[in-house]
């Protein structure tokens, strides 16, 4: 095996474990890939990681596509506007971060953009951007008033408030971070938000890592810190138990594995399809309401619990790059 290097610490990783698939045929994109593992940063990645051509692809015509674990029926998304966990957000965001100072929003990777448009219903003089490659939401995010880019060479404004929630795991590399400080005013914040991997304790039983590429602890999230120069002004765990995770992600797996672009019209679906278009709106509104309620519920969150599904973190942006070349030019 080749040696392969810390995408923080450039420090020498190991062979940590095989990479699992959620949807088995998504392998066509990610390719035959393993799992490396940094002690020092306490940090594992895929390798070799897929082609960015490849996940351009995945991402943009695949990922939220009929059938899949992401696909969200258009007609639902008001409902699901104001779930527990987008509230939720709204809350933990508005306890650190005083709106009436903000402008610009960037939600990266915002998917349907239920964050920021929950946000510009409450202060309305929020204005919101995006990159968001996905065809399933461009729709959407234009009808809630995102201003979309297609890169960061787009963008000609500083922004005050950088979003990015369960997206750079899904990113080949963490030079995110340096075009984030590109693009943020500087003194201002990024929230993040990313799966919470205890690799010492159960990473190991884990039913599927896809389409997921990087996993992060805590120790990671402060070792991105110190690298990018940032500040954390806050760092908690969120949601129900890695455990209970688990759980539901078996049972994902069970459901979507199969699926392929051939299948995803399938008999099964169509009849269940058909069912929901036939059914009244307060009847599937209390069905899924049900199904809520036994499966995972968001209401009791578990912020301070090492064993939550999540991390949640504030960055400050306490140097930007001007401040940087302006230090490196006195050095010289």
């Amino acid at each position: 095996m080749n040696e392969i290097n810390c995408l923080i610490c450039n420090q020498k990783t190991d062979y940590f474990d095989e990479y699992k698939f959620n949807v088995n045929s998504d392998v066509e994109f990610f390719g035959k890939i393993q799992l490396v593992y940094c002690k020092e940063c306490d940090l594992s990645f895929a390798d070799p990681m897929p082609s960015i051509s490849k996940l351009d692809h995945f991402y943009k015509y695949v990922y939220r596509d009929f059938g899949r674990p992401h696909y969200r029926e258009l007609r639902n998304l008001e409902e699901e506007l104001l779930s527990q966990k987008n509230m939720n957000y709204i809350q933990y965001l508005s306890s650190f971060i005083n709106f009436n100072e903000i402008e610009n929003i960037f939600d990266f990777g915002s998917g349907s953009g239920d964050i920021g448009y929950l946000l510009s219903k409450k202060f309305k003089h929020l204005k919101l951007h995006t990159i968001e490659s996905d065809n399933f939401s461009k729709e959407i995010l234009k009808n809630r008033n995102y201003k979309i880019y297609e890169n960061f060479n787009e963008i000609d404004i500083k922004f005050d408030l950088i979003i990015s929630t369960h997206v750079i795991e899904h990113l080949t590399n963490l030079n995110i971070f340096e075009n984030f400080k590109n693009v943020l005013k500087k003194n201002h914040y990024i929230f993040i938000e990313v799966p919470n991997n205890l690799f010492k304790v159960n990473f190991h039983e884990r039913p599927y890592d896809s389409p997921h590429l990087i996993f992060f602890s805590k120790k990671s999230l402060y070792s991105i810190e110190k690298k990018f120069n940032l500040q954390i002004s806050d760092l908690t765990y969120a949601f129900y138990s890695i455990d209970e995770a688990f759980k539901h992600m078996k049972k994902f797996k069970l459901t979507f594995e199969s699926w392929t672009k051939k299948t995803k019209y399938s008999k099964k679906i169509s009849i269940k399809n058909f069912i929901k278009s036939i059914l009244p709106k307060e009847i599937l509104k209390m069905i899924r309401k049900i199904r809520s309620e036994n499966s995972l519920s968001y209401e009791n969150f578990i912020n301070g619990d090492e064993n939550s599904w999540c991390l949640r973190v504030i960055y400050k942006n306490i140097e930007n790059n001007e401040d940087r070349k302006e230090s490196e030019k006195k050095i010289g």
